[in-house]
């Protein structure tokens, strides 16, 4: 088989090509096939497929392929046209997770199971299909409208799952994850609570005002502490000082870890605002709380209920929340690597459909297995770093890479000795675990929302707040701020490294906050809107000014999710990061040997959404940063991205279309 034309879902490996039959397709109601094209396609081509076929174009599976409806009689045709290469049956079996057969279930063979169907399902009568296989406490959602899936929830016993998967309206069938919270029991704090790396941004009046973060955990927070309590006595919601909504329909009661989180992140006492020693890092934010066990099935009159992370991150959004921490992470089949599962898929898709936003998932606890939602593509995984921000070091976190090979986690913010609110008290802080990358979690998305604050109140490219230099940043450029403020914790090794991903964040280093410094930031901030196709590039002239501080660039794009969660490789769309020097000399992103950028290669970075150049001692003169549409096989209409560059380089304002 071609490599560059294998498809692979499931256990499955095939080449379309291949397993295409000269036969007439059966007569018949449309069916879902496998398309796929002969090279990636051009906005033109896709612009004539989708005229003369009526094809989407939109659930795309590696490599080169898509899941289309088709009538029988459009298959010939379709077969003869030029750019394409094969047209096959998705067949049922494609449809089960290999993993669905070995999960754990109950004395009566029953486990619970995730289904996704195909968006014309009428989910009334897939309910009624799956109650004729013995599905039990059948819950359904409906998210397209809001640029979801429709999706399934139930309890099924195993060995109904071949039938499942041959129904016609279903799409992918996976085994329900186990939810772990990442923060090991017990153990003293190493010393007292600090935002370490944020600390420096707060004295520039980067505190996180008008900010919201979403928080979703194994309840809602405390909000009798005095981290959370409106001192007005108002109820949460728009006009609270600090929490806005509260999502809660398993009613919990307030959890000792959920609190701890949201001290975390926007946690600031009421009676002395601004000044405890165990504030917040985005003291300034406001919350929106979610309760993760929402995720589950629940008994709700008149039938069971259960939500997905697709709605809980919609709905927290609706309320005004743009940053959304998690705190936990889904167990994957297979127990090695991480895979790519609907909870990973929610989370790119919630994303993809909302470019302003910004999910962030812890990376669980070391020696754990990692999973979404900080393994999901366009998401941020997060590892806890030591409390010395002179010398960070890994203090807890599970190692990658995912299963098909993307760099996780992605970075590392102090997660060791922090102190923060406790629940059941009136205003108490103290220590939890010693170090957990649950508590770094929430210190990554304070530091997104700092971040965020820094572009909406004008702070860049000047360093001092100016209302013409405002700017609404993607939640691209968020994350690209991030992991460019990120220096390696360990120069020696492989960079970005398997353990602490591009390294520990240092926001004061990154943000142009000093107007002394000779170095400064450049930034630029595309949206799918006027993003780019397959074969464009987008050029940015960089001029040098003194070799003596390194130059820097960070590429990041949030990207669509494939069409089944199951594929041998998650990546859709593939931009590469090509910086070249004045003598002609080429970087390309992610080609590094002891933390910095080399010549050469074997070739561009194909499987990370994010890319890195590091130059030394860059030579002073006009450089040229390049970024390329290798392939955008899923566009909105394009492929936005987001691009930072820093050094010793002219101060210039954002381009882009965020800009107020």
């Amino acid at each position: 088989m071609n490599p560059e034309f294998v498809v692979s879902i499931g256990d499955r490996s095939f080449d379309p090509l291949q397993a295409q039959s000269d036969d007439e397709p059966d007569a018949g109601p449309p069916k879902a096939w496998i398309v796929q094209v002969a090279r990636p396609l051009t906005a033109d081509q896709v612009t004539r497929l989708r005229s003369t076929f009526d094809l989407r174009l939109t659930e795309y599976v590696p490599n080169l392929a898509y899941i289309e409806r088709l009538s029988p009689d459009t298959v010939p045709e379709l077969r003869e046209d030029p750019a394409i290469r094969a047209v096959v049956p998705f067949d049922g079996g494609l449809s089960v997770s290999p993993q669905a057969h070995t999960t754990p279930r109950d004395d009566d063979d029953i486990a619970g199971f995730t289904i996704l169907a195909f968006p014309d399902t009428d989910l009334d009568a897939a309910r009624s299909a799956l109650a004729d296989l013995g599905g039990e406490q059948i819950t359904a959602l409906d998210a397209t409208m809001s640029g979801g899936a429709k999706s399934i929830r139930l309890n099924l016993s195993v060995d109904r799952l071949e039938a499942v998967g041959a129904l016609p309206f279903v799409l992918w069938v996976e085994p329900v994850p186990t939810i772990v919270d990442d923060h090991p029991e017990g153990g003293a704090a190493l010393q007292p609570g600090t935002a370490g790396m944020l600390a420096g941004i707060w004295e520039h009046g980067l505190h996180g005002e008008e900010q919201v973060i979403g928080i979703l955990d194994n309840g809602p927070a405390d909000l009798h502490h005095c981290y959370f309590v409106d001192g007005e006595g108002l109820p949460p919601g728009p006009g609270h000082r600090k929490i806005i909504q509260v999502r809660n329909a398993h009613k919990q009661d307030p959890g000792p870890h959920a609190t701890f989180v949201a001290g975390c992140a926007a946690g600031d006492d009421v009676g002395a605002p601004g000044s405890s020693p165990c504030r917040g890092g985005a003291y300034g934010a406001k919350l929106v709380l979610g309760n993760r066990m929402d995720l589950t099935i629940f008994d709700e009159a008149p039938e069971p209920m259960a939500s997905t992370l697709f709605a809980e991150l919609s709905a927290a959004h609706a309320a005004g929340a743009v940053i959304h921490s998690n705190s936990w992470h889904a167990t994957t089949p297979g127990g090695g690597h991480a895979t790519y599962d609907v909870t990973a898929s929610d989370v790119d898709s919630f994303t993809w459909q909302n470019e302003d936003c910004l999910v962030l998932g812890s990376s669980g606890n070391s020696g754990e297995q990692q999973g979404p939602p900080g393994t999901a593509k366009n998401a941020v995984c997060v590892s806890a770093a030591t409390s010395d921000p002179a010398a960070p070091a890994l203090g807890d976190g599970a190692a990658g890479p995912t299963a098909d090979g993307r760099v996780k986690p992605d970075l590392m913010v102090v997660g060791c000795g922090v102190q923060s609110a406790l629940n059941g008290t009136d205003c108490g802080t103290g220590p939890r675990a010693a170090c957990a990358s649950s508590y770094a979690t929430p210190l990554a998305a304070a530091a997104a929302a700092l971040v965020r604050q820094y572009f909406t109140e004008g702070f860049h490219p000047t360093g001092s707040a100016t209302p013409g230099d405002r700017l609404v940043p993607s939640g691209a450029l968020l994350k690209a701020v991030l992991l460019h403020a990120a220096v390696p914790v360990d120069p020696a090794a492989a960079y970005p490294s398997d353990s602490t991903g591009w390294g520990a964040v240092r926001l004061a280093e990154c943000l142009a906050l000093d107007p002394t410094s000779p170095r400064r930031l450049q930034v630029r901030d595309l949206r799918n809107a006027a993003g780019l196709t397959t074969g464009q590039e987008s050029t940015h002239p960089v001029e040098v000014l003194d070799g003596a501080d390194r130059l820097k660039a960070t590429l990041v794009w949030t990207e669509p999710p494939p069409a089944v969660p199951g594929v041998g490789t998650a990546t859709v769309n593939n931009l590469d990061l090509v910086v070249t020097g004045p003598d002609g000399t080429r970087y390309l992103g992610n080609v590094m040997s002891a933390a910095r950028s080399v010549p050469g290669g074997d070739g561009p970075d194909a499987v990370n959404p994010v890319e890195t150049v590091i130059v030394d001692a860059p030579a002073v003169g006009p450089w040229t940063v390049t970024v390329v549409a290798t392939q955008v096989n899923v566009g909105n209409p394009g492929q936005g991205f987001a691009l930072v560059i820093s050094g010793a380089i002219p101060a210039e304002p954002s381009a882009g279309p965020g800009r107020t």
